[in-house]
This record gives C-alpha cells, sequence and structure tokens, in this order.
C-alpha cells in the first residue's frame, strides 16, 4: 500500500500555505496562494497588472505595429477575419436587399485580387455570393454560366 500523498484524507503540504507581496507594478499588497506548487511566485496581484507592466497598452500592438502583422501578404483566412474585427459581421445582402437575420451573409471579394481594402469587398448573402463566384455550393465546382448578373448591380465588372 502507498504512504504517499494519494491516501484519503490526505492534506497536501501546500494546503493553507500564503505569503503577503506587494505587486511589483501597483504597489498593492496581496495574497499568493498558488495551488500549482508555485507557492509565492506571483510578482503582479493580477493578470491585468501583469500585462501592463510589459509597458504595452491596450491596443498598442494591433495592425502593422504587430511583429506578426503580414500587411498585404496576408491569406484568406487571415483576410477574412481582418474584414470581420474591423467592419463586422455582414447582416445583410446588397445585391438582394435580404436582411433576415436567420440568412448566412459573408464577405464577397469584387476584384479577386484579396486586397486589404473595404472597397474591394461587398456584404451578400451565400446565393448571391455562390452566384457572383459562379460556384455550385454542393459541388464546389465552377459553373459553366451565372445565373445572375450580380456585377451589374454591384457596378463591377
Amino acid at each position: 500500500m502507498n504512504s504517499g500523498c494519494y491516501q484519503k484524507g490526505h492534506i497536501p503540504w501546500i494546503k493553507g500555505k500564503k505569503i503577503k507581496k506587494i505587486c511589483l507594478y501597483c504597489g498593492k499588497e496581496f495574497v499568493s496562494t498558488d495551488s500549482n506548487g508555485s507557492i509565492g511566485r506571483r510578482k503582479y496581484c493580477s493578470a491585468r497588472c501583469s500585462g501592463l507592466s510589459t509597458g504595452f497598452k491596450v491596443g498598442q500592438t494591433k495592425g502593422n505595429n504587430n511583429i506578426m502583422w503580414k500587411g498585404n501578404k496576408v491569406g484568406y483566412h487571415g483576410l477574412h477575419c481582418w474584414l470581420t474585427r474591423n467592419y463586422g459581421q455582414p447582416k445583410q445582402c446588397v445585391v438582394c436587399g435580404e436582411n433576415r437575420p436567420n440568412k448566412r451573409y459573408e464577405w464577397a471579394n469584387i476584384s479577386k485580387k484579396y486586397k486589404r481594402d473595404i472597397t474591394d469587398w461587398i456584404r451578400m448573402c451565400k446565393k448571391c455570393h455562390n452566384d457572383y463566384d459562379k460556384v455550385n455550393a454542393w459541388q464546389n465546382k465552377k459553373r459553366a454560366n451565372g445565373t445572375v448578373n450580380v456585377a451589374s448591380k454591384i457596378g463591377g465588372n
């Protein structure tokens, strides 16, 4: 039988141990009661103070200030995430005027060059977007001929 710490009723050595410390950022006194064996290792009273201690302010590392910023070399998914984050999820279709809340709306690229420019994007419902790209949604293949002339409605091509 194991006489170690896994017996019923055993109290871990760290249980109840508390150390009073001073936050290195705000100077507030806090109690360090880490339960993962790192008792007394904390330097800050909160995650907020820990983040502020690095010198970065909220929003300071957004956009081209971020070291991971790719600019116009961004991929398909990253560009769509950027659009949604900066301009929101589309809630209506510019082509057919549909705005029902239970319908799916997407950002559609006009020039097919996927530029990081809002004037190169338009909000469309899934059906109009498929018609514009001439894609059959069920088979994911290019259609021989588009059923709707979407380009005339948005002023392109």
